[in-house]
């Protein structure tokens, strides 16, 4: 099956560039989130959710099949073939991958709904200097985004901190017992270590 991405609209914003002419994402064209937004409702008007698609409750998607997603679709939507680059940019951007209930293997960030794509202003590249604490209210919104049980949300937040690339942020997700105690816990938990500075950064 042949796809093509959908037409960009005249009116759209261009992505912010940096010196030397280059965008955020890539040169000219729509920002990574918004390619997004289009890969998407292309692969609902287009037939193409087995290799990619939202799913059920539309703040989320989750890619079907990894090897046709990375020959047949990312080069006409982001210009590369590595499903790992493709991950990459998914992580810069805050997007986390949902580990527990029936969504389980999709991405969620809280910004990006389908049919919202206004709402893509909030997928912004993560900043450097975010604090450790700011990083993980990111994901309790992330995880709390995916819905489900308290007790499938407060798992998808302990597998979204035990990811983290900063290593203060695993070991307070190896020091909560998630299983044990409902999400207020986890929060009071994470909070608490902000205030004694074990998250300062």
């Amino acid at each position: 099956m042949m796809v093509s991405p959908t037409t960009e609209p005249e009116a759209e914003q261009r992505p912010h560039r940096r010196r030397g002419g280059r965008s955020d994402d890539q040169e000219g064209g729509l920002s990574f989130p918004l390619k997004l937004h289009a890969m998407l409702d292309d692969a609902h008007s287009k037939d193409f959710t087995d290799v990619v698609a939202w799913q059920k409750g539309d703040k989320s998607f989750r890619v079907n099949d990894v090897n046709r997603f990375g020959s047949e679709i990312m080069p006409r939507y982001f210009n590369q073939t590595k499903f790992k680059s493709f991950q990459r940019q998914l992580n810069i951007y805050g997007f986390r991958r949902i580990q527990h209930g029936p969504l389980k293997g999709g991405y969620v960030h809280k910004s990006f709904i389908r049919g919202r794509p206004e709402l893509s202003t909030g997928v912004t590249r993560r900043r450097n200097n975010a604090t450790m604490a700011q990083k993980v209210i990111e994901m309790v919104q992330n995880a709390s985004a995916v819905g489900g049980t308290q007790s499938e949300v407060a798992a998808n937040l302990e597998s979204m901190m035990a990811e983290a690339d900063d290593e203060p942020i695993r070991n307070i997700a190896a020091s909560v017992d998630f299983g044990s105690c409902n999400l207020q816990g986890v929060l009071e938990r994470i909070f608490q270590a902000e205030e004694t500075d074990e998250l300062a950064g």
